[in-house]
């Protein structure tokens, strides 16, 4: 198995510790020495990091519009009838584009 890429030792040790082999011979199997098993074990693998990075990324986006909406409240309590239907689509614009 001396062919197999790191992240594919990796999942390989995670599966085969989840199945009860034991880190020897999973090590032995994968070329590495058992306390490396562990450690592949607990580091997050590629899609581990790609997902935790999905969900900061979204949780951004959410704090970033709950402000927006919080700004555009404000806003739209302080201003008068007249001037909101005219105005408000246009500031909403400028906000939104200043936080890109």
């Amino acid at each position: 198995m001396d062919e197999l890429t790191k992240p594919q030792k990796q999942a390989a040790a995670k599966a085969l510790l989840d199945l009860n082999y034991s880190a020897a011979k999973i090590g032995e199997l994968l070329g590495v020495d058992r306390t490396t098993v562990y450690r592949y074990s607990q580091e997050p693998d590629i899609m581990e990091m790609q997902h935790f990075a999905t969900e900061i990324k979204t949780m951004f986006m959410i704090r970033q519009q709950e402000l927006l909406a919080k700004v555009l409240n404000q806003i739209d309590e302080n201003l008068k009838d007249e001037w909101k239907s005219n105005n408000l689509a246009l500031l909403f614009k400028v906000l939104s584009d200043s936080l890109k």
